[in-house]
């Protein structure tokens, strides 16, 4: 569950702001460098290091509050800061570090839509230089728990049907049809689930627009609240970003996703279409 805050920002009202002192703006490109082409002012922020739970079996899980606040406040994150995500290309690990930053409590954070590439087609200034720490931030994490799910609770709402539930990843690894990119994992998907891979909803780098969002997903949708998965909890936040964008208020991420549901020896799987 999420505030209905606008979740995107354009690359024109980025510009404007993006230098204030209030404004924090964080890189979420997977495997990016200090070096590598950047927004100036821009720091990273590595699903595959502080922002997720290192000692977690799972990939890319949340960090718990402590260590989620003291990356936070490294960041130079105060409570009045606007933070802003972007990524190189596409919609793929940015709405992830967006879906932590609302789950922290800070319910004005933002992803540039057409990430990276956008902004340099706009002929805005990219550097390489490394950027400057920002003085520490004084944020206090405030967790809402509501909008991170664990196994245990997917398992009752599959047992009880009372949440729809999503899968982001592509139509062939959620009917079983291809092996998991992670071995050791089964094919297939959660019993209940619908396929919705996180392809579907953007284009061209830039989330679909809203009324394209609505004439898409709404066919899908019931009352029902919802939760989003994929294979390590990244890409359900493609997903849960959409949805928030439709002003769904009442979604929820799987963390775990199919890395924890689909290992050896875990819970019902199911293979092909989704039921009916």
């Amino acid at each position: 569950m999420t505030d209905n805050v606008c979740a995107l920002i354009s690359v024109s009202d980025l510009a404007r702001i993006y230098r204030d002192d209030t404004t924090v703006v964080l890189d979420a490109t997977m495997g990016a460098t200090s070096t590598d082409p950047h927004i100036p002012g821009a720091q990273i922020a590595a699903i595959e290091g502080p922002w997720s739970d290192e000692e977690s079996p799972w990939p890319h899980t949340r960090p718990d509050r402590d260590a989620l606040e003291y990356e936070l406040r490294r960041l130079g994150i105060n409570a009045d800061s606007r933070v802003i995500v972007y990524e190189h290309d596409g919609l793929f690990s940015a709405p992830r570090i967006w879906w932590l930053l609302r789950y922290a409590g800070i319910s004005t954070a933002a992803i540039l839509d057409g990430g990276l590439v956008a902004w340099e087609a706009a002929h805005l200034p990219v550097t390489r230089e490394k950027t400057s720490p920002r003085p520490s931030g004084t944020v206090k994490v405030i967790p809402r728990d509501e909008m991170i799910i664990d196994e245990h609770q997917v398992r009752q709402h599959v047992a009880k049907k009372d949440r729809q539930i999503f899968d982001a990843r592509s139509t062939e690894r959620f009917q079983g049809t291809v092996a998991e990119p992670r071995p050791g994992l089964r094919s297939g998907h959660i019993p209940t689930s619908r396929s919705l891979p996180y392809t579907t909803v953007q284009r061209n780098g830039f989330m679909l627009p809203e009324d394209e969002l609505h004439e898409i997903l709404e066919p899908l949708l019931d009352d029902r609240p919802i939760v989003t998965t994929c294979g390590s909890g990244v890409t359900a936040c493609v997903i849960a970003l959409a949805l928030n964008i439709m002003g769904r208020t009442d979604v929820a991420v799987y963390d775990g996703s199919w890395s924890q549901w689909g290992r050896e020896g875990g819970p019902e799987i199911e293979t092909g279409p989704e039921s009916k």
